[in-house]
C-alpha cells in the first residue's frame, strides 16, 4: 500500500513530538528530591492552575497559606513546578495532535455538505422554470 501524501511531514512530526515527550518526561524524573507532601504540592499546584493555597491544603498541610508561602520560596519547588508545566504542555500537545485528523475530516466533511448544497440550489434555479421563479 502507497503512503499517501502527507504522510511522511505526519510521521516526522509524529516523531519530534514523541521524542519532546520523552525528553520532557525524563527532565520532569529528575527533579530534585521531593517530599511525598511537596510532589503533591506541584502535582495540584499546576493540576489546579496556580491556586497554591488550594494546592497546599490538597497536599495534606495544615496551615495551607503559610505553607503555600514558604513552598513558592523554594528554589526546587520552583524548578519542579516548571518541569511539570512544561511536561503537561507537551501531552497537550500531543493530545492535540491525536485528535486532530478528526477534526480535519469533520471540517472537510461539512466543507463538503455545504458545497453539495449551493450546488443543489444552484441546479434547482436553474432548472426551475421561469414562471415559478
Amino acid at each position: 500500500m502507497e503512503a499517501e501524501v502527507g504522510e511522511p511531514e505526519r510521521d516526522e512530526g509524529a516523531e519530534r513530538l514523541a521524542q519532546r515527550i520523552v525528553v520532557s518526561l525524563d527532565a520532569e524524573a529528575q527533579s530534585v528530591e521531593l517530599s511525598s507532601r511537596e510532589a503533591e504540592f506541584v502535582a495540584q499546584y499546576v493540576t489546579n492552575g496556580g491556586r497554591a493555597e488550594a494546592a497546599a491544603r490538597g497536599a495534606g498541610y495544615k496551615d495551607a497559606f503559610k505553607q503555600a508561602a514558604r513552598l513558592l520560596t523554594q528554589t526546587k519547588i520552583i524548578e519542579a513546578i516548571k518541569r511539570r508545566q512544561e511536561a503537561e504542555a507537551i501531552r497537550q500537545q500531543a493530545d492535540a495532535l491525536k485528535a486532530l485528523p478528526l477534526e480535519l475530516a469533520a471540517a472537510h466533511n461539512a466543507v463538503a455538505a455545504l458545497l453539495v448544497l449551493a450546488l443543489v440550489a444552484l441546479l434547482r434555479f436553474l432548472w426551475t422554470p421561469k414562471a415559478l421563479r
